[in-house]
C-alpha cells in the first residue's frame, strides 16, 4: 500500500476586490496533476502582505493542519 501524499494549499489578496478564486485554482490544479491529495486552501482575503504571517487567520490555519498531520508539501 502507498502512502497517501497530502497538501496544504494557502492564498491571499490584498484587497478584498482581487479574486483569491485564481490562485486556489493555480493550487488545485498543482495538486491534481502532482496525483497530492489537497487536505485544503487556506485564504486570507484582504489582508496586506506587510501583515506579519502570523497574525493572519488563514495563514495560522494552514499552520495548524500542517502540524495536525503528516503533509509532505505545503503549496505557498
Amino acid at each position: 500500500m502507498q502512502a497517501q501524499s497530502l497538501a496544504v494549499g494557502y492564498a491571499r489578496v490584498s484587497v478584498e476586490s482581487e479574486d483569491i478564486g485564481n490562485q486556489a485554482h493555480v493550487i488545485e490544479d498543482y495538486t491534481k496533476t502532482n496525483n497530492l491529495t489537497l487536505v485544503g486552501v487556506f485564504k486570507d482575503v484582504g489582508v496586506s502582505g506587510a501583515k506579519p504571517a502570523l497574525e493572519r487567520e488563514g495563514f495560522r490555519q494552514s499552520l495548524t493542519a500542517l502540524e495536525s498531520m503528516t503533509v509532505l508539501f505545503d503549496l505557498l
